[in-house]
């Protein structure tokens, strides 16, 4: 939203703020257990027969280049000292086995919180 002056910087923020949107608007439409319709797989049949088909030709191999401002952060490093790894919170306790949870069992909590 604030011109910095420089445009790549913008971009970049840009980006970054609309992906931030993007990834809470997806989790708290499955905390509401809303239906994701995005997630429906059509048959290519009907998407064809609706959309039309314009045909189709060899394009070959095709370089596809990588923006380095979309690859970011850590990566999987683990923290230093365990207060500056990240925190997660929640409010079922009953779904925590241990007071901390392993990086690589994230996804896991979540998926039982969701499930729940």
């Amino acid at each position: 939203m604030i011109d910095t002056g420089y445009p790549h910087a913008d971009a970049q923020s840009d980006f970054q703020r609309q992906r931030r949107r993007q990834v809470l608007s997806q989790l708290a439409a499955r905390l509401r257990r809303e239906p994701d319709d995005v997630s429906e797989v059509l048959p290519y049949d009907e998407v064809v027969a609706a959309l039309g088909y314009l045909g189709e030709r060899p394009l070959g191999l095709q370089v596809i280049p990588l923006d380095a401002m979309l690859v970011k952060g850590s990566h999987g490093l683990a923290a230093a000292k365990p207060e500056e790894g990240a925190l997660l919170m929640t409010s079922e306790k009953h779904l925590l086995a241990t007071p901390e949870v392993a990086a690589t069992g994230v996804f896991e909590l979540l998926l039982r919180h969701l499930n729940d």
